[in-house]
């Protein structure tokens, strides 16, 4: 029986694929489905899955980033792409991640789903029969180039490395140079300094024991936790990667960060840390105790300072030239307290400066992050100010007065900041992402956007098209 598992953000779809026909006379049974790349690949991590079958266009992490992590972390698993799409770039970038077919959704029927799944069914035999006697490759070796910024800048890297010898890419981050010229771990350092700017490289030794797929996963998984949390000096013939194979307690270890991610942000969120010392430590402790996947810690924190780059608008910023984010993207945890640290400084000079309590700028910054999460539904000041504790008169007061902005400024900027979102992200009508995001009246939304972004929201989404 062939383990199947169906991954389309939009549910009515994954039930009506999973109702169109009888999976088993096919040989297939469907052993769960996911809304997003995020859940499809925490269900691959504890369910034995022989076959994928991924929408492309997914928010947060498309069809086509899944496919590449599911590839370096999963050879075996084959996919099946579902798309909207008939274009043939579409295909040619299904067919260069591994999928062994497509499938157009709206196409699709009853008529020919016997036709399509007899087409998938051979060649997912031939791909079996072609893994079977294809003889197992061990690691022979490579350089790695690993990055925590994001975007990527993958012109740095291809300019950089030795001519003739492309890397390899397992995730848009990491990136392979097999059989590397570079001939101890000093050698990375003569690698070129625009390089080294953006990518951090590290010499890995050749190993007996595992097989190329096996290694491949096993950087993927292990190699950004190990340089970003602090790594032990590297050994001449560079990083051997059989211990981290026979930890048994690393795969529990990064199934613990995975899960460290969510109480992290929740603390962050709480603003405490920011002001009190004893919370500092706490949060300090955790993330070095729990070592959350260097990409989500970042995101969390990145996420921090676009906000208040976004609803604060100090007057003071113009003399004391106030910058949220550091101008390089951090590549370790030390940089990455350094700059917590500097948020902290920031924000306790506002608050002396005020004359504000400790007390009341926490309330403030929480009632900032809980209007993000709900600025959608019917928000308004009396809620807001009784969820921090708070009079509506004194929480206006002193809203307007930290942040700079008026609460009903700040709320509709974070409307339309998740428009700009939907309108990047999905193919929703115009009507529906204003619906989404509280407007009652599209023509109303579309007249605020364009105030804002200077463009009217089908405008916006043509030069997302056009950036794409």
């Amino acid at each position: 029986m062939i383990n199947a598992l169906l991954v389309d953000d939009e549910k009515l779809v994954r039930k009506g694929f999973i109702s169109m026909t009888d999976w088993s006379s096919y040989d297939i049974r469907f052993v769960g489905e996911a809304k997003d790349g995020h859940t499809a690949l925490a269900l691959l991590g504890k369910t034995n899955v022989d076959l994928l079958f991924v929408d492309i266009s997914m928010p947060g992490m498309t069809g086509f980033e899944l496919m590449e992590q599911v590839r370096t972390l999963y050879p075996q698993i084959k996919s099946v792409v579902l798309t909207c799409h008939h274009e043939f770039d579409y295909v040619q970038e299904a067919l260069r991640l591994g999928a062994i077919d497509y499938i157009v959704k709206t196409l699709l029927n009853r008529g020919n789903v016997d036709e399509t799944m007899t087409r998938i069914l051979k060649r997912l035999s031939w791909e079996s029969r072609e893994a079977v006697v294809s003889p197992v490759r061990t690691f022979q070796g490579a350089t790695a180039f690993c990055t925590f910024e994001h975007p990527v800048n993958k012109e740095a890297l291809l300019a950089g490395v030795t001519a003739g010898r492309k890397p390899i890419m397992l995730t848009d981050s990491i990136w392979l140079q097999p059989a590397s010229d570079i001939e101890t771990a000093d050698g990375v350092m003569k690698l070129p300094l625009s390089l080294r700017e953006h990518w951090q490289p590290i010499k890995l030794a050749p190993s007996a024991k595992l097989s190329q797929a096996d290694a491949e996963a096993l950087i993927v998984r292990m190699l950004p936790g190990w340089l970003f949390y602090g790594a032990s000096p590297i050994p001449q013939t560079g990083l051997h990667l059989d211990p981290f194979a026979e930890d048994a307690a690393q795969a529990s270890r990064i199934a613990e960060a995975d899960k460290s991610v969510q109480a992290i942000e929740l603390e962050l969120e709480q603003m405490k840390w920011l002001f009190y010392g004893k919370e500092w430590k706490q949060l300090v402790d955790k993330i070095e105790a729990t070592q959350p996947p260097p990409a989500s810690l970042i995101r969390i924190t990145s996420g921090l300072a676009e906000d208040w780059s976004l609803y604060f608008d100090w007057e003071s910023d113009a003399e004391r030239k106030t910058k949220w984010k550091p101008e390089q993207s951090p590549q370790s945890w030390k940089q990455v307290r350094s700059w917590l640290s500097e948020m902290m400084a920031t924000l306790q000079r506002r608050m002396v400066e005020l004359t504000l309590s400790r007390e009341v700028v926490v309330c403030l910054l929480q009632a900032m992050a809980y209007m993000k999460r709900y600025a959608a539904s019917d928000l308004n000041q009396n809620v807001v100010a009784k969820q921090v504790g708070m009079s509506r008169s004194y929480f206006s007061q002193c809203y307007k007065k930290f942040t700079g902005v008026s609460f009903g400024d700040t709320l509709r900027m974070m409307k339309l900041e998740q428009a700009k979102e939907l309108l990047n992200t999905t193919d929703l009508s115009v009507y529906e992402v204003s619906s989404r995001i509280g407007f009652e009246d599209d023509k109303h939304f579309s007249r605020v956007f364009r105030e804002r972004t200077g463009y009217y929201p089908t405008e916006y989404r043509m030069r997302r098209d056009e950036r794409s």
